[in-house]
């Protein structure tokens, strides 16, 4: 049903709870003039057009009624509202049966703090539902979303977002990429999908006068975000891999918390620093003001380290029940080795310098705990604490039976998790 009002009639709207495809809908304009289009009576409407029906109003400078078809194509500044949502648009046409509004050339949607642009989008007001496409960006009080295309939920204000996403903690300095990324900002949760990587951004320092970023890289095949009280917190699952500097690592999951600055690792974890392996049943990096200060094994720990002036089945070996690395400046500082501790370490004859250094043999203790200090990233003193027990092999023992030395638990793996070549994406350059 439709009814026409001039300017000077009285808005009297009635009921106005939630769409209704049977629900009235009221027109009025400056001018009106009536015609027909290929047999079918039409309305053109000039000026300060608006039509509502139930609880949406839509305005713009021009409208095109299609009578039989309950359509209506309006331009020039087109304005839709559904209770507290705004959306803007150039060009909008609108389906009274359906309640769907699409709009062209770009679209801007104000909601209770929620604010999304793009290139096109349809909105479907009986479900208060938005989907928007090419060029989409949201923003709301904590995150910023970039995507190809992007669904808005009225009601719960949930978005999913597709193809080419990034989203910018506003508070965090963090970028989450991903194929897939949900947002349900009732309970300030994120879920990302298809291969995500993060980006925490932590500080920034200078090196030669050069000015280089401190970033922590971590992909896994789904991650989960908690965001409260600008603090937020992280969920991997399946093959995380990460990497910071000169330390990389990988497990099975892990879960991060951005303020306290603590990593944590599960499910088979290895950390590689350098020409060192670490491992462990969980594996915890320690970070304060963007820096890593300490990394932790615990339960079934070994540290194994080569030396590429030996053979290469020549690795050095720490084990205990809990290992400590602790770092300063960015370098190893020291090892600690606490419960059961076990060292295993290859000796390198270099006393004669005319000659080319040599394997001279082997050295395993036992302790309570071990502790190795480290000048300037290389080893300076190894000390030993509570029943010590030592052995030492001279090379013709050693000689192409050195793997039969090592540690119960050893392991080693050949070459480093690599991250997939997901780049962070630029913000939306926008004077919006």
């Amino acid at each position: 049903m439709t009814s026409i009002y001039s300017q000077q009639v009285n808005d009297e709207e009635g009921s106005r709870t939630g769409f209704d495809p049977d629900g009235e809908i009221f027109y009025k304009a400056d001018t009106l003039i009536g015609s027909k289009e290929n047999d079918s009576p039409v309305r053109e409407y000039f000026s300060n057009f608006h039509m509502w029906q139930n609880d949406i109003d839509i305005y713009s400078y021009y409208a095109k009624q299609f009578i039989e078809l309950d359509r209506v194509r309006m331009k020039g500044n087109v304005k839709f509202t559904q209770d507290s949502l705004i959306l803007l648009s150039p060009r909008v046409n609108y389906d009274g049966q359906t309640g769907i509004a699409e709009t062209f050339d770009s679209v801007e949607i104000f909601d209770e703090g929620q604010y999304i642009i793009a290139n096109k989008s349809f909105y479907y007001s009986g479900e208060k539902k938005a989907v928007f496409t090419s060029d989409v960006w949201a923003k709301d009080d904590s995150t910023e979303i970039f995507c190809d295309k992007l669904i808005y939920f009225k009601e719960s204000k949930r978005t999913f977002a597709y193809g080419n996403v990034a989203v910018f903690g506003t508070y965090s300095g963090s970028i989450l990429r991903g194929d897939t990324i949900i947002n349900y900002k009732d309970s300030s949760l994120s879920l990302a999908l298809g291969k995500p990587v993060l980006f925490q951004l932590d500080s920034v320092y200078s090196i030669d006068s050069v000015l280089t970023v401190d970033t922590l890289i971590i992909s896994c095949d789904t991650m989960i975000s908690i965001r409260k009280d600008e603090q937020e917190q992280f969920e991997f699952i399946g093959n995380l891999k990460l990497t910071r500097n000169s330390v990389s690592a990988k497990s099975d999951k892990g879960f991060y918390d951005r303020e306290k600055g603590e990593l944590i690792l599960f499910g088979s974890p290895v950390a590689f620093l350098d020409s060192t392996q670490l491992y462990g049943d969980t594996i915890v990096v320690l970070t304060e003001n963007g820096k890593i200060q300490k990394i932790l094994s615990i339960d079934n720990s070994i540290s194994v380290s080569r030396d590429t002036a030996l053979p290469a089945d020549r690795l050095s070996q720490i084990k205990g029940d809990r290992i400590n690395i602790n770092f300063r400046e960015g370098e190893i500082f020291n090892i600690l080795s606490n419960g059961n501790a076990k060292s295993l370490y290859y000796f390198l004859n270099d006393s004669d310098k005319e000659s080319a250094p040599r394997s001279d043999g082997l050295d395993r203790k036992s302790s309570d705990s071990l502790k190795i200090d480290f000048l300037e990233g290389q080893m300076e003193n190894v000390y030993w604490f509570g029943g010590v027990a030592a052995e030492y092999f001279p090379e013709h023992l050693v000689e192409g039976k050195a793997v039969s030395f090592y540690l119960p638990g050893f392991q080693w793996q050949d070459g480093r998790p690599e991250i997939p070549t997901r780049k962070p994406r630029n913000k939306r350059q926008s004077t919006k």
